[in-house]
Formats: structure tokens, C-alpha cells, sequence
């Protein structure tokens, strides 16, 4: 049904665009109802709005309009000049068109009327040939004519397609029970380790055992690939991880202990008594705020005491004390990481690996030790400079060699590698034992069934249904024109 006409160019109509031009009251587009009236005065465009719809009629454009452009929207879509005459719609207009082409007579008294209905004698002869083609279609039910002749193609064409879908089916049965069928069936079949074999599984390796030509394999090579299956693998060994970060440690360490400050008012007696100036720092903030008394001998403390000792421990002092602390923290937390390093224990290697990965393994403890040692020398240093922060302290002489502690790392590492290669080397042995084997099965089954044969058959029964398809279409064919 049509619901709306735009024209963008159409004779009188310029852009004219149905929902801009046709709203009520409301605002709401007013499309095409099934009874619609059109009204306007002469030469308002009403002939040339009909020569639109027109023009879906016969299929063809209305001559002397220029580039005609228009969209007429049906509810099954819209339609363009550029389809038309694609398309068929039962549509009929009465307009000057449709009077000047078919009632001439009208307008010209030597006019004619060309006939558009079939009337009178002539309905006789449509009798007649309608009577002809009867004849010619015949029925199924009296076994004669085209209907007859289809009927019995249609029933020649699915008797070849049964015979087609039976052998398939019946060569499917037996992959799918050779695939899946308890307790012989390949998927229950634990030296193949198959749990999720089926029929698409099946098909897959008698493609792959006809391209590569693949037989069933002799009784002596069957037996050694099923005693290499019952070989054990040790289990993957998992590789030594360690970060190193000795050198940002020493080099803060180094920073830090070096570090030369002094206090703005200094208290002699604390300057020259490390431990009594770390006694001190250490008690102030067990008595500030908190009590009139020493804690320790009881004597009144002065008034001037705080400002005093603030002087002596100034800010400088007091950052630096907390990044000596934080610092001998980022040095146990790598000691805690060394100590933590877990070599793995040479019961899960093969035993060819042994005597390298115990090896390997001594020199990569030893290196840790050394580390270790440095670390620590280290932490004595920050320990003593925070002791007394005050003092000239030098950072210890050691020497470490991070890269040869990687080199360590990477030497068991190595090893593991070697070893974890040959499990996995044992496991792809296993796995191309068990797809020989299951091939070998397969193709003896193949043989068993006489596989190709049947393949062969189902191939000729496919091949018929062609034949006896394309004579249904031809007689369906001959039907239709009649």
C-alpha cells in the first residue's frame, strides 16, 4: 500500500517532501488511507501527481519529464524512478493518460478504443484454449498430462534421495560407533587419551590416513609404540627468579652514609657520646608532651630543655634519620628475598642432569652467600651512621658483582631447560605414538568395512538424484506456462 509521495523534481513539483507539506492539527504526519480524495483547481498538479502511480502501472515513465525524481514509500518499501519497471504492483489509473491511449475516440471522432477487457465472442475461444491446456495438465489422480508426468518425477526423485540418505546413514552408524561405542570404541580407549572422540573426530583421520596413504601398522611395531606409552615423565621443574637490585642498595647506602651534617646548636657532650645521643633521640618522644620528669633518674626537667635539644637535633638531622631507617629496610627486605630463593631438589631431575644442575646449584648458593655477606656489610654501615648521624662515616669497602650472580641464575636455569626439554620431548614421542596407533586402527577398521566401496555407492546414489531433480524442474517448468 502506498503511505506517502515525495518530489523532488516531477514536472510542477520542486522538493516537495510529503511529511514537511501533509500534517493535521497535531503536527502529525497524514499519510495514504485506503479511500483518499484529491482536490484542487485546474493545473494544480493532480494529472501529474497521478502520472506517478501511473507509471507503476504500466512500467514505464511518462514521457517529457525532464530527470524525474521522486520516492514513492509503500509499506513493503520505497520505490525510485531507477526501478521502475523492476518491479510489479497491481495498480490501475483512470487519468488523461489512460483516456488518450486507450478511448481516442473521446477526444478524436475518428478515434478508436483499444480493448482492455476480453467480452462477448471472444470468451469462446479463451473456453477453448483453456479446455486444451486442461487436457494437457491432466492429473495425478488419472495418471495422464504434465501433473501426472511431475508426480511421478517428484516420487523417482525422492526415492533416489532415501536411497542416498540410507547408505549415508548407515556408513555414519558405523564411524559413529567405531568413534564412540562402549567399550571398544576409540573414545573409551584410554592409551589414546581421546575423552572427546566422535564421528567428526573419525572423518578428520580418514581424511588424513587416505591422503597420506596410511596402513595399519605390523604386530611388532604396533607392541614397541605401546610400551613407549608406558613410559613415566618426571614433571616440569620450575626455573630460579630473583631481582638483584645491589646497586641502587649501595649506592643510597653510600650516599647516605657519607653524608656530612651538623647540628645548629650542638650539645658537646651528645656530639662525643654516640650511644648517649642515640639514647636521647630516642627518649624525647617518651617524655615530650607527656611528663614533667626524667623517666629514667626522675629529676624535674627544665623548661629550656625541648628548645635545646631541638637545636641539636635539627630537621636535617631527623630526615636523615629516617632515611637511614628506610634504607636498612629496603636492605633486609633483599636479604629476606636471597634467603627465600627456593633451588629445586635434584629427585625431579633425570638423572643424566644430575651431576650439572647439583653443580649449578652449589655455585649459585655460594654466590648468594656473598651476596648475603655484602648486604649486611652494608646495613653495619647505615646502622652505625644512624647511630651517630652526626659523625664522619665511610662506606665499607666491598665489591659484588651483580652480573655474576645472573650468571649463576641463568647457569641453573639452563640445566632446568635442558631437563624440562627432555620431558617434553618424551610427551611429543607419546603423543605421535598414540595418533600412529590410532590411525593404524582406523585404517584396519576402514578395510574392515570396505570404507572405499562404500563411499563409492553413496557417491552413484548422489549422482542420480541430479538428473531425476532437473527432470522435476522441467516438467514444473512446462506446468507453470501452461
Amino acid at each position: 500500500m502506498i503511505t506517502e509521495i515525495d518530489m523532488k523534481q516531477f514536472g510542477c513539483f520542486a522538493d516537495f517532501v510529503w511529511a514537511d507539506q501533509l500534517k493535521d492539527g497535531n503536527g502529525e504526519v497524514k499519510g495514504f488511507k485506503k479511500l483518499n480524495i484529491l482536490y484542487g483547481r485546474n493545473y494544480s498538479g493532480k494529472t501529474t501527481f497521478s502520472r506517478v502511480v501511473r507509471a507503476l502501472e504500466t512500467g514505464r515513465l511518462p514521457p517529457k519529464f525532464d530527470s524525474p525524481d521522486f520516492t514513492v514509500k509503500t509499506t513493503t518499501g520505497d520505490i525510485s524512478p531507477q526501478q521502475i519497471p523492476a518491479t510489479n504492483h497491481t495498480i490501475r489509473v483512470y487519468n488523461k493518460d489512460f483516456v488518450d491511449e486507450n478511448l481516442r475516440f473521446l477526444r478524436d471522432e475518428n478515434g478508436d478504443i483499444e480493448p482492455f477487457a476480453i467480452v462477448g465472442g471472444q470468451n469462446t475461444e479463451a473456453t477453448t484454449q483453456i479446455a486444451t491446456l486442461t487436457e494437457q495438465l491432466g492429473s495425478a489422480e488419472d495418471e495422464k498430462g504434465l501433473k501426472f508426468e511431475v508426480a511421478k518425477a517428484t516420487a523417482d526423485l525422492k526415492r533416489h534421495e532415501d536411497a542416498y540418505k540410507e547408505a549415508a546413514k548407515d556408513l555414519d552408524t558405523k564411524l559413529k560407533r567405531k568413534a564412540t561405542q562402549k567399550p571398544s570404541g576409540i573414545k573409551y580407549q584410554t592409551k589414546y587419551e581421546q575423552p572427546n572422540y566422535n564421528i567428526t573426530k573419525i572423518k578428520a583421520d580418514i581424511v588424513k590416513i587416505h591422503e597420506q596413504e596410511i596402513k595399519s601398522l605390523d604386530e611388532l611395531t604396533t607392541d614397541k609404540l605401546e610400551a613407549l606409552l608406558t613410559e613415566s615423565s618426571l614433571p616440569d621443574v620450575n626455573a630460579v627468579t630473583i631481582a638483584v637490585n645491589y646497586s641502587e642498595l649501595r649506592e643510597t647506602a653510600r650516599e647516605l652514609v657519607e653524608r656530612a651534617i651538623s647540628p645548629s646548636d650542638p650539645i658537646n657532650e651528645l656530639l662525643q657520646a654516640s650511644v648517649l645521643q642515640t639514647w636521647v633521640r630516642n627518649g624525647m618522644p617518651l617524655h615530650r608532651d607527656c611528663r614533667d620528669t626524667c623517666g629514667f633518674c626522675g629529676g624535674q626537667l627544665p623548661t629550656e630543655l625541648w628548645a635545646k635539644l631541638d637545636a641539636h637535633f635539627s630537621e636535617e638531622s631527623e630526615r636523615l634519620t629516617k632515611e637511614l631507617a628506610k634504607a636498612i629496610e629496603s636492605i633486609d627486605a633483599e636479604l629476606r628475598a636471597v634467603e627465600s630463593v627456593a633451588l629445586p631438589s635434584a629427585t625431579g631431575v633425570y638423572s643424566e642432569f644430575k651431576t650439572p644442575f647439583d653443580s649449578a646449584c652449589e655455585d649459585l648458593k655460594a654466590e648468594f652467600m656473598n651476596y648475603a655477606s655484602v648486604l649486611k656489610e652494608l646495613k653495619a654501615a647505615l646502622e652505625a651512621k644512624a647511630s651517630d648521624i652526626f659523625g664522619s662515616h665511610e662506606t665499607p669497602d666491598v665489591t659484588f658483582d651483580p652480573d655474576g650472580l645472573n650468571n649463576r641464575v641463568k647457569a641453573v636455569n639452563t640445566v632446568i631447560e635442558q631437563n624440562n626439554a627432555q620431558t617434553s620431548e618424551l610427551d611429543d614421542k607419546k603423543a605421535a605414538a598414540r595418533e600412529q596407533l590410532r590411525h593404524s586402527e582406523v585404517a584396519a577398521f576402514l578395510v574392515e568395512i570396505d570404507y572405499d566401496s562404500e563411499c563409492a555407492k553413496i557417491e552413484e546414489l548422489s549422482a542420480r538424484t541430479a538428473p531425476a531433480s532437473e527432470e522435476v524442474e522441467r516438467l514444473k517448468g512446462a506446468h507453470r506456462s501452461c
